[in-house]
């Protein structure tokens, strides 16, 4: 009789479930709602985690666009933003952190030139 890590749909309670209660109609205890159990493949994380993995590349992505004005922020930002879209293969952050890097490169370039 194999355990497993049962997570109440509605109010995210998790139980004890056995492979023998997949399939059946079951009431959380803590909630009252009724469901069908089913054996879930990937933990569900919990809501005070913060923001998932895959949101880092647009938050930086985001970032960059709005900070590309401040000298200090001018290349880090989306640059490593950048990496992470790329190795997560997260097209709006490649996208998000492709063009703050660019309006970077183009400010730096601009501020250079001002000065000479």
């Amino acid at each position: 009789m194999a355990q497993f890590v049962f997570t109440c749909p509605y109010c995210k309670q998790q139980f004890m479930a056995t492979d023998e209660m997949i399939g059946t109609v079951a009431s959380c205890t803590n909630c009252g709602a009724t469901f069908t159990v089913q054996k879930q493949i990937t933990p569900i994380a919990s809501p005070a985690a913060g923001p998932s993995p895959d949101l880092w590349p647009m938050i930086l992505g985001v970032l960059g666009l709005i900070l590309w004005l401040i000298p200090i922020f001018t290349l880090p930002v989306p640059i490593i933003g950048f990496i992470l879209s790329y190795n997560r293969n997260y097209k709006l952050g490649i996208i998000l952190n492709s063009i703050a890097l660019g309006l970077s490169i183009v400010w730096t370039l601009a501020c250079l030139i001002e000065e000479l």
